[in-house]
């Protein structure tokens, strides 16, 4: 059956949206390239997060398992200060102590206990002991006080040269070496690397004196040096207040 006086109207198809949402949709698909360039940026900014996260993730890591052995004659005063002082500005390692002619006694000279009290240590359990083979070879790095002591961490264990300084020693040698950006152990291995091209020094400028029998006084400032000393090393490594760059006061 015809249909009569009725004139059959076709809407038109309405547009397609085919550029970035903001443009509206009469804008070409030539602009979708806008949109994908934003995918790749957010990508790329995506990618620079995660590999900030690994690396400190790996200097987490890299600090955690950082063991610094401090060494003096009779593991009484310098050794043990040196050990819970660096502990202090670097509480994320893993710091120790020995001495070469130390024997095994439980716990600490009262003398030592005051001065570190009042230099912020941590005064708590500890017990002297010899230096030995093993700890020289467990160590990721090793500081006499003296020479003698270094020279005695060697003579056990001779594959740690590489690692073994006086206190003073490896301060020196650092100080014009940039570590930034470095883990402690390169920083160790970049150090070790000067020895023998920068100048020497005398063995009075890389020692930390014996304090022995001399009084309060000159051990307090023993400690106080010590305490310098150990605050510089613990910036030298990049561990100082901790991996997170909580600076210590």
């Amino acid at each position: 059956m015809g249909v009569t006086g009725v004139t059959a109207t076709l809407s038109p198809r309405p547009p397609v949206a085919t550029g970035c949402p903001r443009r509206g949709p009469s804008v070409s698909a030539a602009v979708w390239p806008c949109r994908i360039s934003r995918v790749r940026s957010d990508r790329r900014s995506w990618a620079r997060r995660d590999r900030r996260s690994w690396a400190r993730r790996d200097r987490r890591a890299a600090v955690a398992r950082l063991r610094v052995l401090f060494v003096c004659t009779g593991n009484v005063h310098r050794s043990v200060l040196a050990e819970r002082l660096f502990a202090k500005w670097a509480p994320d390692a893993e710091a120790s102590s020995a001495g070469t002619q130390a024997r095994h006694l439980e716990g600490m000279d009262a003398a030592t206990r005051s001065v570190l009290a009042g230099l912020g240590g941590e005064v708590g359990a500890f017990a002297s002991r010899p230096l030995t083979a093993a700890l020289a070879a467990g160590s990721d790095l090793v500081l006499g006080m003296e020479r003698e002591h270094r020279e005695a961490a060697v003579r056990l264990e001779p594959q740690a040269m590489r690692r073994c300084f006086t206190l003073k020693e490896f301060l020196r040698l650092a100080a014009d070496l940039d570590g930034a950006g470095a883990t402690p152990e390169e920083t160790v291995a970049r150090v070790a690397a000067l020895r023998g091209r920068v100048a020497p020094a005398s063995q009075r400028a890389d020692a930390i004196p014996d304090p022995w029998g001399q009084g309060y006084d000159v051990l307090r400032d023993c400690a106080t040096g010590i305490d310098e000393a150990v605050r510089e090393l613990s910036g030298v490594l990049g561990v100082r207040g901790g991996v997170l760059g909580r600076e210590v006061t």
